[in-house]
Parts: structure tokens; sequence; C-alpha cells
């Protein structure tokens, strides 16, 4: 997966959050993780690591698997959006699922709850590819 976020959307760093559910809240995951993610091809880090490179780095777009990729949780998504103010688009990559691309900006999620509500939106596991 990591090698497809990379190929279709030129990403430049991949980050895994192996221990957590989807409606955790984002900032408290992966803190006391045993994965080892060097195991992993294209993986730079947990979730703690982005923390931190989204904390140095200006204009940062996230690309996400499917909106529970990122969180379920409507509420931890806005405030993760106030805590990290580099943070300006999200990407929900469904092409597995619905051949959909979809890009919010951090105001559209900030102030539009109908946008931030699409998130919140957990039903089944989603089956990818292999």
């Amino acid at each position: 997966m990591a090698m497809k976020l990379k190929t279709r959307f030129l990403v430049d760093r991949v980050y895994i959050s192996p221990c957590s559910s989807a409606n955790q809240e984002i900032q408290s995951r992966d803190f006391e993780s045993t994965f080892d993610i060097s195991k992993l091809e294209g993986v730079v880090g947990t979730t703690q690591d982005m923390i931190s490179y989204i904390g140095i780095t200006s204009k940062v777009s996230l690309v996400v698997l499917d909106f529970a990729g990122l969180t379920t949780n409507v509420n931890d998504l806005k405030q993760f959006l106030l805590d990290m103010p580099n943070i300006v688009n999200i990407i929900v990559d469904q092409t597995p699922k619905k051949n959909q691309v979809t890009m919010f900006s951090r105001d559209q999620l900030l102030n539009d709850q109908e946008k931030i509500n699409q998130f919140d939106c957990r039903t089944n596991c989603i089956q990818r590819s292999k």
C-alpha cells in the first residue's frame, strides 16, 4: 500500500498506525507500539512520527486510504486540524471501493460540518487489493 501511495499520489513519506482503531484520538496513537515498521517497505514511521513531521513542515497535505484511514472521530479530527495548522489539505483515496478521490481544504473541514461528517463513516471493513 505504501508503494501505491507513492506512485499514485507522489507522496514523500508514508506513515502507519499499526496499533489503533479508527475512532481513537489521533494524537494518542502509537505511543507504546512494539510493531517493527522497518519490515515494511516504503514506511517511515508511525502516527507519532507523522505528528512530529507535520509540526516542523509547512503546507502539509495528508493522503489517506478511505476516510477511516485517518479517523472516524469527527470531533477529534477537528481538534487535530486546530492543533496542526500546517495541514492545508486532506486527500481521501477511495479508489478501491468507489473509484473516487476527494480533496478537502483545511478550511472546508473546520467550517463545513457536512464535509467533516463524511469521516464518520465506518460501517464495515473494506477489502483492499493484494
